[in-house]
């Protein structure tokens, strides 16, 4: 029987069925946009005429919430497509908040028909006030909200794609830093920055409207705490992992202990201090549940310890699962530390240390453990101690002194990061509607910063034996008590330039001291604030100095001595009434275009003349 010949042309029911048989399908697993594996499965069942069905994952959210400052969620479904529709999207939203720097993560696999190209996928992100989405990339996926409420995600693939199987998605954000400049170089050389000083969980740092120094303005109410705790811990509350994992050690015992009486009285002192200058508050939780854990732990060489290292501390945000900082002192300090008290090595270190603990930083390129410091610094000229508590580094003025407070940019620095104190004074004595006293002692050296904010408070020269010059102006130093002449020639304490005036301060009261020696008084503005400074115990020798930045280039003839505050000839400009002792400024003299303005008055000890040469002129 012949063979009938064969044909290449298929039958019409192959040809039917190869009509519905779908291709292949090709399944991709991406990873932050990055194409992970691509795997081929074997062609569907037949689906016949039509599309599957469209579908859309149900409403999905992420549940954000803090892990320490951290704000983050995580989204996992083992199968987000468990019905196999057509889902080219996925839509998820997240409450995010205002001024965090979130990323998004995602892994995922969709599949498309092996035949086409692979269809691009997508992430867009639409903010609730949002009129249209905008696009992210999925590699990064990286944003700043611009404002606090519900935020949603889109994933896409294009047409021909679907989800399907596993999808997993995190949105994570870090809180804002603070701003990128105090908008002073001196106080950017003084902060950690970063997310390092004390606040809220979702906190956005922001400016305000208090002045803290010329061109810089603090912290906005809210933007920093304003309470915290302190504890000194006693050995059998070491923090023993805390010890081991995350301070300089080789592994020996650390010997913790307990602080002794004068090192918890410079701890208190320190704190007293700050809440004086700022708006940071402080309480003693003796159960030992501080948020600063004060401590001490053998830190010499033999016990593995870094030598020279006299003390430790982390900073603020260092341990946000528990809200605290460890602040430690070496239990075997080497003898030039002393005991504590103030004046000693071991009283600054203290205080050195719970600078570190509310922020600040070493303002130089060094560090005591060998590591890396962390820029800005201050320029040669300034980073000493000074200027900073927070300095390794001496100069003509500090050389045989130790650091009594924090000094003129830490003081200022604090003030930035928690609001400057508008009440608040570092005089002894000051209470509610009584000024204090910045006294000083005949025996003792001085580096310190004074503060007051009420105008009430005196600086007091009584029983000091040498010469003193009081600068009543704000951000400024004082010579009190000085033992030698001015000479940055000579590296050792000389008593000059030792006291500093904090930014913002207001002493207008001054009370000279009455031994041989010659005090001098440089007025400050407090008139242009309808007040005046009050000198007492003027002597003849003393001199009251007139700066031009206030008064403009004054000479002896310029002094007008009478009984009146009534200017007598065109060239008067500081007029004293001898019989009052009140002095005014007139800036045009005998003219009628400017009034008189009480700018001091003066009480002089009994015999004092006051002359035109009682007054100095100075820059």
């Amino acid at each position: 029987m012949p063979v009938a010949a064969l044909t290449s042309t298929p039958s019409l029911a192959l040809r039917s069925t190869q009509a519905v048989l779908a291709p292949p399908v090709k399944v991709v697993r991406m990873v932050n946009g990055l194409t992970k594996s691509v795997t081929v499965q074997p062609p569907a069942a037949p689906k016949g005429a039509g599309a599957s069905a469209q579908g859309t994952a149900a409403a999905l959210t992420f549940n954000m919430g803090f892990v320490g400052y951290d704000h983050k969620a995580t989204f996992a479904a083992a199968e987000l497509n468990p019905a196999d529709q057509d889902m080219s999207t996925v839509t998820i939203k997240a409450h995010l908040i205002k001024g965090f720097r979130y990323t998004a993560a995602s892994s995922y696999l969709y599949a498309y028909q092996s035949k086409g190209s692979a269809p691009a996928a997508s992430l867009s992100l639409k903010g609730p006030s949002d009129t249209k989405a905008t696009a992210l990339s999925l590699k990064s996926g990286t944003f700043t909200a611009k404002e606090t409420g519900d935020h949603t995600f889109t994933w896409s693939v294009a047409k021909g794609g679907k989800f399907t199987g596993a999808f997993d998605a995190t949105i994570q954000g870090t809180e804002p830093p603070l701003p990128k400049t105090t908008g002073s170089t001196s106080l950017d050389a003084m902060l950690q920055r970063d997310v390092a000083w004390w606040h809220a969980q979702g906190t956005t740092p922001s400016v305000g409207s208090t002045q803290v120094m010329p061109g810089v303005w603090a912290l906005s109410p809210g933007s920093a705490r304003q309470q915290l705790s302190y504890s000194f811990t006693t050995a059998s509350q070491a923090p023993t992992a805390i010890l081991k994992n995350d301070f300089p050690s080789i592994g020996k015992d650390k010997q913790f202990a307990e602080m002794d009486t004068n090192q918890k009285a410079a701890a208190r002192a320190a704190l007293a201090y700050i809440s004086s200058v700022t708006n940071l508050n402080f309480t003693e939780a003796t159960d030992g549940s501080g948020n600063i854990q004060l401590g001490t732990y053998d830190m010499s060489a033999r016990a593995g310890g870094a030598y020279g290292l006299d003390g430790i501390s982390n900073l603020p945000a260092s341990y946000p699962l528990t809200d605290k900082v460890y602040t430690f002192l070496n239990a075997r300090p080497s003898g030039y530390v002393g005991d504590s008290t103030a004046g000693t090595v071991g009283w600054s270190e203290i205080w050195h240390e719970l600078g570190h603990a509310l922020g600040l930083k070493h303002p130089g390129n060094y560090d005591a453990s060998g590591s890396a410091a962390t820029g800005p610094f201050l320029p040669s000229a300034t980073d000493n101690q000074q200027y900073s508590l927070m300095s390794y580094k001496s100069n003509a003025y500090t050389e045989g002194v130790n650091n009594l407070s924090y000094m003129l940019y830490d003081v200022a620095a604090l003030q930035y990061l928690y609001g400057v104190n508008a009440a608040g004074s570092t005089a002894a004595g000051d209470v509610a509607g009584a000024g204090g006293q910045f006294s000083f002692s005949d025996s003792t050296s001085v580096l310190s910063t004074l503060y007051s904010a009420t105008g009430r408070d005196t600086i007091d020269l009584a029983g000091l034996s040498k010469g003193s010059t009081v600068n009543l102006n704000a951000g400024t130093f004082s010579s009190i008590n000085m033992l030698s002449a001015d000479s940055k020639a000579v590296r050792q304490y000389s008593g000059n330039k030792n006291v500093a005036l904090a930014y913002g301060s207001k002493i207008n009261k001054v009370s000279l001291g009455t031994a041989v020696a010659a005090d001098t008084v440089v007025l400050n503005g407090a008139f242009k604030q309808g007040a005046f400074n009050d000198i007492n115990n003027l002597q003849s020798c003393d001199r009251i100095a007139l700066s031009k930045s206030l008064f403009g280039s004054l000479t002896a003839k310029n002094i007008d001595l009478g009984t009146s505050g009534t200017a007598r000839s065109k060239d008067s400009r500081i007029v004293v009434n001898q019989s009052t002792g009140d002095i005014y400024y007139d800036a045009d003299g005998s003219g009628s275009r400017c009034a008189a303005v009480k700018i001091a008055a003066y009480r002089a000890v009994a015999g004092a003349a006051v002359s035109s040469n009682t007054f100095a002129f100075v820059a």
